[in-house]
């Protein structure tokens, strides 16, 4: 050996080699990411965005819940699920009363056209 410095006698045999692959399939996050954009739209814009957004969130939770039932995902990825539930229901039950209000002030003005 020459005098290189940080030179050690020891050298890696494949320093550069694959990690381990892990025997989840990947996650599906989009049902999160649905369930509280639909909340937050729909408590800032006072929209019933979360009628749209909470079923595709409950049923994407539901596809996760069988991967993890199947084995393709670990047990962790419960509390995900039910967060996701959980924000989805609450949009939903917050669009309610938008929607109703919205149908309310349509059915005023046909009324108030028509009378």
């Amino acid at each position: 050996m020459q005098n290189v410095p940080y030179q050690t006698p020891y050298t890696p045999q494949s320093p550069y080699q694959a990690l381990p692959a892990t025997q989840f399939a990947p996650t599906d996050q989009t049902m999160s990411a649905l369930a509280i954009l639909g909340l937050a739209l729909s408590l800032f814009t006072c929209m019933p965005i979360g009628l749209f957004t909470g079923p595709m969130a409950l049923a994407r939770a539901s596809r996760a819940e069988e991967r993890v039932a199947q084995g393709l995902h670990p047990q962790s990825h419960l509390s995900d699920i039910r967060n996701a539930r959980i924000c989805a229901w609450i949009g939903i039950a917050l669009c309610v009363p938008f929607a109703l209000a919205v149908v309310g002030v349509i059915v005023m003005l046909l009324g108030a056209s028509l009378a």
